[in-house]
């Protein structure tokens, strides 16, 4: 066996196929570097793959802490919205009591002038 660098280690080659290649002579020098380089290439794409799946994750933990933020926004918003609800209730309520009393000091004063 003999033995050929591919995907970043020594890969052993069979015999059989070397002398095979060997006996082909130019054209089986550009089989055996085009299959050289095939491995290499699945090497690369393995380790592109694997950045990619790294990558993938990171974009996963952004969507689910984007997600957790929009929605405690939304609970925000939505807490706020109620209070302002509550404000605006307190507000007319207190129109309606400063038109009583404004009435009731037209009362007084018409008594009084009486």
């Amino acid at each position: 066996m003999s033995r050929v660098q591919g995907e970043g280690k020594m890969v052993l080659t069979p015999e059989w196929l070397i002398k095979l290649l060997e006996s082909m002579g130019i054209a089986g020098g550009i089989i055996f570097v085009l299959m050289s380089t095939v491995a290499g290439l699945v090497a690369y794409v393995k380790t592109l793959q694997a950045k990619a799946d790294k990558v993938y994750g990171y974009r996963l933990a952004e969507r689910d802490t984007l997600s957790k933020v929009l929605s405690d926004t939304t609970n925000v918003i939505a807490g706020i919205i109620k209070a302002n609800e509550q404000r605006n209730d307190l507000t007319e309520e207190q129109a309606v009591l400063i038109r009583e009393q404004a009435h009731a000091f037209e009362l007084l004063k018409a008594t009084v002038l009486a």
